[in-house]
């Protein structure tokens, strides 16, 4: 078998510890633990002629440390929905130095809801971000609705994607499950596919496209602690 590129990528645990300091203000804190493997062709990459070996690496750590802000700016009223701005900043020297940003890396996006119906409801962000190495910014936007299919359970469809200015665009949709345990603690499940492939009509692709995700998949939990 002829491999161009290959990777596999595990964020197992990923973190976000969100602490509400006031009615809608809350500071973010994220992080995780990364494992990526990847193994590659050089030959289709430098087009020297010469007969190169495969390559294959892992990388494994923490990753960056993000900090954040989520602010409430407009609760929804009738057909106006609920803003909120999400920003952040990637710290560098924070991390296994293989997933360290070189510099401050700053998000900004907006958040919106709707409630549809007592059961339906409609979210959907836009926004961009720096990955502190490259200074050409990152779009990014995604969108999900979101059904009570019982007093416990949800579930949701979703698109979303990233529109770098280097690279073409990555889009992906996906669906899920939540399951409320208890007021304080929800687990969820999620599958995610590729819409398109990057980069496929073209004879000589940057590198970026390859890291293009074909499937993605995740498990997770959320619990709210009561501290003051």
């Amino acid at each position: 078998t002829w491999t161009i590129y290959s990777h596999d990528h595990f964020d197992l645990p990923e973190g976000l510890l969100r602490i509400g300091l006031s009615e809608g203000f809350e500071l973010r804190l994220s992080s995780g633990y990364s494992r990526r493997s990847w193994e590659f062709d050089p030959n289709f990459f430098d087009g020297n002629g010469v007969d190169d070996p495969v390559r294959s690496n892992l990388n494994a750590g923490m990753r960056y440390l993000n900090v954040g802000i989520k602010s409430a700016l407009r609760a929804e009223q009738g057909p106006f929905p609920a803003l909120a701005l999400v920003a952040g900043l990637s710290m560098p020297q924070t991390g296994t130095s293989v997933f360290q940003v070189d510099a401050l890396a700053p998000d900004l996006a907006l958040a919106f809801s709707h409630t549809l119906s007592p059961v339906v409801s409609l979210g959907y962000h836009a926004g961009v971000r720096w990955d502190g190495s490259v200074v050409t910014a990152i779009g990014f936007y995604a969108a999900n609705l979101t059904v009570s299919m019982h007093r416990d359970l949800q579930g949701f469809v979703e698109v979303y994607g990233e529109l770098p200015g280097y690279a073409p665009a990555m889009h992906m949709a996906g669906a899920g499950l939540a399951w409320s345990l208890t007021p304080d603690l929800i687990l969820d499940a999620s599958a995610g596919i590729a819409l398109n492939t990057p980069g496929e009509t073209e004879s000589n692709p940057k590198w970026t496209t390859v890291l293009a995700p074909d499937l993605t998949a995740g498990i997770g939990a959320s619990w709210r602690l009561h501290i003051w």
